[in-house]
C-alpha cells in the first residue's frame, strides 16, 4: 500500500510533465513581454493602414494594375460568364498565360457572383492579409512568441512592393504567402491528426495551384 501510494503522485507528476509541454504551448505569449506585444500590434496597424489606403484608392479611381487587368480578372470573369473552370482562352501576348494556375482566381469568381461585377474583389487581399498575420501568430504561439511571429510577418507584408502590388488588386502573391504560413501553422499545432494534416495538404495544394513558382 505504501509503495502504491507513493507511485500515485509519481504517475501524476508524469502526467503533469506531459501536460507541461501543453502548458508551454498553452500561453502564446509565455516567452515575451508586454513591450513586444505592443510593437507587434503597432506593426499590424501600420500594415493594415497601408493596405487599406491602397484599397480605398482603387475604389476611388479604379484598378490600374497591369497583371490584374491582363489575366487575373479576365480568368475570374470567364469562370463566371461561362460557368466553367475548364478550357483556355487567349489572354495577352504570351500564349502561356492561358495555362497559368488559377485557384485564387476561382475565389475571385465567387466574389463576383453575388454582385455581377468585381466590386468585392479589391477587398479579397485584405482577407488574405488577415489570414497571413493570423497564421504567423499561430506559428509564433507554438514557442510562446506569438507577437514575434506576427511582427516578422508584418515586416514582410509591409514592404512597399507588396503593399503597392497586392493592396486592392487581384494579384495572388499575398494569397500564396497566407496559404504557406497556414500550412506551417497547422503542421506545428499539437496534436497533429490525420484531419489536420489533410487540411495542411489542402492549403499547400491550393498554393501550388495558385502559382507555379511555389512548387519547388
Amino acid at each position: 500500500p505504501a509503495s502504491t501510494a507513493a507511485a500515485a503522485p509519481d504517475d501524476g507528476a508524469d502526467g503533469d510533465g506531459d501536460g507541461g509541454e501543453d502548458d508551454g504551448r498553452g500561453d502564446p505569449y509565455a516567452s515575451e513581454g508586454w513591450f513586444t506585444r505592443w510593437v507587434a500590434w503597432a506593426a499590424v496597424v501600420m500594415v493594415a493602414a497601408s493596405w487599406v489606403e491602397r484599397v480605398v484608392a482603387v475604389y476611388r479611381r479604379g484598378t490600374t494594375d497591369g497583371d490584374s487587368l491582363t489575366y487575373h480578372l479576365p480568368f475570374a470573369a470567364r469562370f463566371v460568364q461561362t460557368g466553367w473552370t475548364t478550357g483556355t482562352e487567349a489572354i495577352g501576348p504570351d500564349a502561356w498565360v492561358a495555362f497559368y494556375p488559377a485557384n485564387v482566381e476561382l475565389v475571385e469568381a465567387w466574389l463576383m457572383l453575388p454582385f455581377g461585377s468585381d466590386a468585392a474583389v479589391p477587398l479579397m487581399n485584405l482577407a488574405w492579409l488577415a489570414l497571413a498575420l493570423g497564421a504567423a501568430w499561430a506559428i509564433g504561439a507554438t514557442t510562446g512568441r506569438a507577437s514575434v511571429g506576427t511582427a516578422l510577418a508584418g515586416v514582410v507584408l509591409a514592404l512597399p512592393l507588396l503593399a503597392a502590388t497586392q493592396g486592392g488588386t487581384a494579384r495572388v502573391d499575398v494569397a500564396t504567402i497566407a496559404l504557406v504560413l497556414s500550412t506551417v501553422a497547422v503542421l506545428l499545432a499539437r496534436p497533429l491528426t490525420t484531419g489536420s494534416a489533410a487540411v495542411a495538404g489542402l492549403a499547400l495544394g491550393l498554393t501550388v495551384g495558385a502559382k507555379f513558382a511555389l512548387l519547388p
